[in-house]
C-alpha cells in the first residue's frame, strides 16, 4: 500500500490530503476499483466545499480500520479554516470496499437481508452517545442528553449513523461536530463489538 496525495497553494488558499493506494504487485491482490473508490470520494469531498474550495487551509489524512485479502475499510479525515471563522472545523467521510466482488459496501450490506437492524443498531448507538455526553458534560443529566440527540435529529433511521467503518471486531460510528451535538462537544466514536448487535451477516 502506498499514499496519494492531493496538494493546491495559493496565496489565499492551501489543500493538502492523503488518501491510501493499494498497489497490486507488492499487495498480492486483483485489480479492482478500490483506489478510483477511495479518488472519488476525496474529490466529491473537496468539491462539496465549493469550487475552488472557498476556504484557506484544508487537510486531510487517513486511517485504515481494517485490511485483509476481502476488505478494506478507510476513515478519511479532514480539517478545514475558514479565514475569520470563529474556530476550525472537522469532517470526516468512511469507505468500505468489498476487495472480493469489486464493490462498495453500504452499512446495510453488513446485516442480513431480512433483518430488521436500524433500531438495535440505533438503541446500542444512542446509548453510548449519551453515556459520552454526559461524561464530557458533568451536570448533564440522562434526560437533557437524550432531548439533546433528539434536538439534532438523532432519529431511527438508516441514514443517521454518521460515517462507519468495519474494525478487526467492531463497527466504529463517527459523528462530526454538529451531527448530534453541539460544536463543543467535538466529534464523537461509538465502538460496538460485533457480537453485540443483531442481524450482522
Amino acid at each position: 500500500m502506498f499514499e496519494g496525495v492531493l496538494t493546491l497553494k495559493s496565496d489565499m488558499q492551501q489543500v493538502a490530503v492523503t488518501f491510501p493506494q493499494l498497489r497490486y504487485d507488492i499487495d498480492f491482490l486483483p485489480d479492482t476499483g478500490v483506489n478510483h473508490a477511495i479518488q472519488r470520494q476525496v474529490m466529491e469531498t473537496l468539491l462539496a466545499y465549493g469550487e475552488p474550495y472557498s476556504l484557506a487551509t484544508l487537510e486531510g489524512g487517513y486511517e485504515v480500520t481494517f485490511r485483509d485479502s476481502d476488505r478494506i475499510s478507510v476513515l478519511m479525515h479532514y480539517y478545514s479554516y475558514v479565514e475569520g471563522a470563529a474556530h476550525p472545523n472537522t469532517h470526516t467521510s468512511g469507505l468500505t470496499y468489498d476487495l472480493k466482488n469489486n464493490r462498495m459496501l453500504t452499512l446495510a450490506d453488513l446485516f442480513a437481508p431480512e433483518s430488521d437492524w436500524v433500531k438495535p443498531l440505533y438503541d446500542l448507538v444512542r446509548a453510548d452517545l449519551i453515556r459520552q455526553l454526559m461524561a464530557l458534560s458533568p451536570d448533564l443529566t440522562e434526560e437533557a442528553a437524550a432531548q439533546m440527540l433528539t434536538a439534532f435529529g438523532f432519529e431511527p433511521k438508516a441514514e443517521i449513523f454518521g460515517t462507519w467503518n468495519t474494525g478487526p471486531d467492531e463497527l466504529i460510528l463517527t459523528f462530526d461536530p454538529y451531527a448530534v451535538a453541539p460544536y463543543v462537544f467535538g466529534p464523537l466514536t461509538v465502538r460496538i463489538p460485533y457480537g453485540r448487535i443483531p442481524g450482522l451477516n
